[in-house]
């Protein structure tokens, strides 16, 4: 018996799918193949692989696991992860490959955290799978560690899919905003759209629209199941510590625009000369092309502002504004 078979056992592997969904229309664009291990010591899919590479079955586990994949997903587009080592051994580019008998396209998944040893070879072969058709590369996990920006421009992939860790708590970090922001508009240039992995927030979700992505993936619109499972868009959005039910008009439709649910707030626009917010205070989500409304002002700071705009205020003026007050509380003690 070979080390392919001593590892897992016939029965022990098997697939689970869960939904990418296209940002703009709220609906399922494609789904991802996840593997799950039931062989005992693998439970843990990157230990699993860690022992295929190390003991040369790395070709064979990835050949079953495309094979369960494609049975499961008839007529939907599927990503699929492939490890590079994969690509140096040249296992998708023959013909009998179960990725060619799928009926909808297929996303080939390369993860950027493991960087490529051979990377000509692994070129050369990517070159020769996306000559093929519905056959497309997919960059994994941008932003894990081991980016390589020209390398990226050089694979010329149709997605990147970001790491999970640049949206955790973006909606909280002005710098992850930024980044996503960048990275967003150099894939766009570049002509690949991106996916925004591990979203398990509204407010997480919402941010991510606002960046740009075209994609979502996570927790919040789908659990990863064996039967592809319908995607769960929230019907509401935290908004300043409460929840506010989002109008469907505020939910563009058209063709190629990226646009977040409209939030209504009560704090009315600043007049001209009101007090300044702060640079650092993060802006509202308003649907694109719309000024963005700015967070409410701290009390504090407030009446801070309004003792140092009482004091530049001319003496006339001063005065003018006490004799009125005086005037006030007269006519009220005569009331």
């Amino acid at each position: 018996m070979d080390v392919f078979s001593l590892a897992v056992g016939p029965g022990e592997i098997r697939v689970v799918y869960q939904p990418i969904v296209d940002l703009r229309t709220q609906k399922m664009f494609a789904v991802e193949a996840l593997v799950r291990c039931q062989a005992k010591g693998f439970e843990s899919p990157p230990r699993l692989f860690e022992d295929a590479l190390q003991k040369g079955y790395i070709g064979r586990l990835g050949r079953l696991i495309r094979e369960i994949t494609i049975q499961g997903c008839a007529g939907v587009p599927v990503f699929t992860n492939v490890h590079p080592q994969e690509l140096m051994q040249r296992w998708l580019v023959r013909p009998d490959d179960p990725i060619y008998s799928h009926d909808n396209d297929v996303f080939v998944e390369i993860t950027e955290s493991v960087p490529f040893s051979h990377f000509d070879i692994c070129h050369s072969t990517l070159r020769e799978i996306q000559s093929r058709g519905s056959v497309h590369l997919v960059i994994d996990d941008l932003g894990a560690g081991f980016s390589n920006l020209q390398r990226i421009v050089d694979l010329n992939p149709a997605i990147v899919k970001l790491d999970m860790q640049l949206i955790r708590d973006i909606a909280e970090n002005r710098r992850k905003q930024l980044l996503v922001r960048s990275i967003v508009s150099m894939c766009v240039d570049q002509g690949a759209r991106v996916v925004a992995e591990g979203i398990e927030t509204p407010d997480e979700l919402y941010a991510v629209i606002d960046a740009g992505a075209h994609y979502g993936q996570g927790y919040l619109l789908a659990k990863p199941a064996p039967q592809i499972p319908a995607v769960n868009w929230p019907a509401q959005r935290a908004v300043s510590g409460k929840i506010e039910q989002q109008p469907a008009a505020a939910r563009t439709t058209q063709p190629g625009v990226i646009s977040a649910p409209q939030v209504t707030r009560s704090m009315p626009v600043p007049a001209p000369g009101a007090p300044p917010t702060s640079a650092s205070a993060l802006p509202g989500t308003p649907a694109r092309g719309q000024a963005p409304v700015p967070p409410p002002i701290p009390k504090a700071a407030l009446k801070k502002w309004r003792k140092g705009a009482a004091k530049n205020q001319p003496s006339a003026i001063r005065r003018t504004a006490g004799q009125s007050s005086d005037v006030r509380t007269t006519s009220a003690r005569r009331a």
